[in-house]
């Protein structure tokens, strides 16, 4: 989920994961579980 969206009309990126961050679902809820350790992890 690294990538990001681009929109061409008002040139504006916008990351993947920030709009995944809105879905309620297990698969996406375990990833951002994942990334949220390993953030912790790192520090």
């Amino acid at each position: 989920m690294g990538d990001e969206i681009h929109i061409e009309s008002i040139d504006c990126r916008i990351p993947v994961e920030m709009i995944y961050k809105r879905v309620e679902n297990e698969d996406v809820l375990n990833y951002l579980q994942q990334q949220a350790s390993a953030m912790q992890n790192e520090n």
